[in-house]
């Protein structure tokens, strides 16, 4: 006959941030703030990277002036300076980039491949572009 063992688990709370990037972009009229960041979690077996945009009204007026996630997407891509905010791991591991065309229109753009699992096209008024660029192009180039 075989002992009965037990085992307890313990959370024991995180103080790890575990954003390795981030920017931030006001909208031209100051009225909005796009938020990109990348955040990388570690444990055995639950491992993952996710990037997440967000878009927050800076007077209050729409989702109480919380952020409100717009895009999402899992498996962040390489990250070079693991579980520490860095500029290596700038763009989220697709180059992500994020423009205001006008006060209105989020432009975010992306090189390689991306599988979203969240794409918001409209929030408050703003409309959102989710584009993607040439792997070799650092930058979208518009006729003029």
């Amino acid at each position: 006959m075989l002992p009965a063992t037990s085992a307890v688990a313990i959370e024991c709370p995180s103080r790890h941030d575990p954003v390795v990037w981030k920017t931030e972009l006001r909208s031209p009229d100051g009225a909005w703030l796009a938020t990109a960041h990348t955040d990388q979690y570690g444990g055995f077996g639950s491992a993952w990277v996710e990037t997440v945009v967000t878009l927050s009204k800076l007077d209050g007026t729409v989702n109480r002036g919380k952020p409100f996630d717009i895009l999402e997407y899992p498996d962040g891509g390489p990250i070079h300076q693991s579980y520490t905010l860095s500029p290596e791991n700038a763009g989220g591991g697709v180059n992500l980039e994020m423009r205001w065309t006008t006060a209105n229109h989020l432009e975010i753009s992306y090189s390689g491949s991306l599988d979203t699992d969240l794409e918001v096209v409209r929030f408050g008024g703003v409309d959102i572009s989710l584009l993607q660029r040439e792997a070799a192009t650092k930058s979208i180039v518009h006729d003029q």
